[in-house]
């Protein structure tokens, strides 16, 4: 199968069966495994398991899964866009109130999931894998579905409120998987002949259905064997590594904050590690070099992008001979096609209040487009797809920044994160990334908080690594920073309240902390 005809996701499994049937699709960490084949063929039963309880193109179905039971999941996911479905990601640990809202919101008729987890009061079907898959022929099942069709939703992780629901076309899934397929090798990893990357992110976190599920499909130069963690453990992250001689993986900050505290990389040897790609949340500079020290064979890539504009895009690669500017995220990069055309980019612009481009260096609103890609949209939400995904493409990313003369862009902050004290405006994230250089800091997040006079004022959350006081940190964030952005309300916890991706609730730090 030509690349170009990869237009769908059942498109992109038969393709990868057909052309790589035993190599391994999944391990995941214990051993167990599965090649592309058998990935193709049982996502063929269950799709005719699908059939045969009646569901039909557009139907919504729920997966529900826990990070032991990646490769069920992977079967499940498979099977669903087989059948012309749209897959809902559930999770495995999410209250009782958030699974109900994403299937009432979907309009889901069923539920593929393990038996211990079945949503409670749910009114339409539930299933397990092994119901819908024993019995039903491994034969190639003929899929009806079309590049426009729907192939999955993705719920947000809900950082500043509910969670919004992202629809995925076909076409935009499989879009890196056309064009990465004859996409020529990077240069830079011309020696590896097979890829192998350490998988942290889990079940648990929603953009593993738009990310890696069609990314194991890809050939080419990203990893042809991808090791599934099934919970993230320094130690063991670490152990795969040697175990493996692995080459990539994928870090968020606090992941890299728990691997340098554990020590974990000095009793393995790390040494096969190449790339380490730092996402989902912004890096504090003052941990670069010393992950740079833990792992020195390894680029370190932070990637910038929203689960609305598709992939991350802007990108950087850290540079240990030169000072790392707080907030940098680098320049959008293109995807070529086997001519080297760039294909697809991402793009950047900096929106003034007006809705107009602002010049170099003015701060605004970060918007992103995706040329080349298929749009996604908000599904049942016409009012905010409106609002956020524009005309023309660009897509509004509530993110603060602004871009030099040499087109780099700088995040500041979000939107709502942003503090005004007074008649002063500034970024929290620029105040953690100086909390974050003192040695007594292990993780650390700024909010605003009310004040009857200024109307907000500078709170910070700390966990400590060392003992440290408030008035200690005080004093080293006042030698750095304007005596209005120095934090006059410091609290340690023993750890942050997170979503599933990682990111701190600062809303509910807001609510965690006495206001006198």
């Amino acid at each position: 199968m030509r690349a170009e005809a990869m237009r769908t996701l059942p498109d992109v499994v038969r393709m990868r069966a057909a052309t790589h049937p035993d190599e391994l699709a999944v391990i995941v960490d214990g051993g167990e495994a599965v090649t592309y084949a058998e990935l193709d063929k049982r996502s063929n039963a269950v799709a005719r398991g699908l059939i045969e309880r009646g569901v039909r193109k557009g139907d919504r179905i729920g997966l529900r899964f826990d990070n032991l039971n990646w490769i069920d999941c992977s079967v499940a996911y498979f099977g669903v866009q087989k059948t012309g479905g749209i897959a809902v990601h559930l999770r495995s640990e999410g209250a009782v109130e958030d699974v109900n809202y994403r299937l009432d919101h979907s309009q889901a008729s069923g539920v593929i999931c393990l038996p211990e987890l079945a949503p409670i009061g749910f009114s339409g079907w539930i299933s397990s894998l092994d119901e819908l898959e024993n019995g039903h022929r491994q034969e190639p099942f003929k899929s009806s579905v079309v590049p426009d069709d729907i192939c999955h939703i993705l719920y947000t992780s809900g950082t500043t409120g509910p969670p919004k629901a992202i629809a995925c076309s076909h076409g935009n899934a499989s879009y890196p998987c056309r064009y990465y397929y004859s996409h020529p090798p990077d240069p830079e990893f011309n020696d590896i002949e097979h890829p192998v990357a350490i998988v942290t992110i889990g079940l648990e976190t929603a953009g593993t259905l738009i990310m890696l599920h069609p990314f194991l499909m890809l050939p080419g130069t990203l990893p042809r064997r991808s090791i599934i963690m099934r919970e993230f453990d320094p130690e063991r992250f670490c152990a795969l590594i040697e175990e493996h001689r692995a080459h990539f993986t994928d870090l968020i900050p606090t992941m890299a904050q728990q691997v340098l505290l554990s020590g974990a990389y000095e009793r393995y040897d790390v040494s096969s590690l190449r790339r380490i790609f730092l996402g989902s949340l912004r890096t504090p500079p003052a941990l670069l070099p010393r992950l740079q020290a833990a792992f020195p064979q390894a680029l370190l890539t932070i990637r910038y992008g929203t689960n609305e504009a598709s992939l991350p895009g802007i990108r950087v690669t850290y540079d240990p001979a030169r000072p790392f500017p707080s907030g940098l995220l680098g320049r959008p990069v293109g995807i070529a096609d086997s001519q080297g055309c760039v294909v697809g980019r991402e793009e950047v612009r900096i929106s003034d209040d007006n809705g107009l481009e602002a010049p170099p260096n003015q701060e605004g609103e970060i918007w992103l487009r995706c040329v080349g890609f298929p749009r996604r949209w908000y599904f049942r939400d016409p009012k905010r797809t409106a609002q956020v995904f524009l005309e023309d493409g660009w897509i509004r990313t509530g993110d603060l920044g602004f871009v030099n003369e040499n087109g780099n862009l700088y995040l500041l902050d979000r939107s709502e994160d942003n503090i005004r004290r007074g008649t002063q405006g500034f970024s929290s994230l620029e105040v953690e990334d100086v909390l974050y250089e003192h040695p007594a800091v292990a993780e650390a997040a700024v909010f605003s908080v009310p004040d009857d006079v200024l109307g907000e004022e500078v709170a910070a959350a700390i966990v400590l690594r060392t003992p440290a006081t408030a008035e200690e940190l005080q004093r080293f964030a006042r030698e750095r920073l304007f005596a209005y952005k120095v934090p006059r309300k410091i609290f340690f916890f023993d750890h942050l309240p997170r979503n599933a991706s990682g990111k701190v609730l600062k809303r509910l730090l807001r609510k965690q902390v006495p206001r006198a």
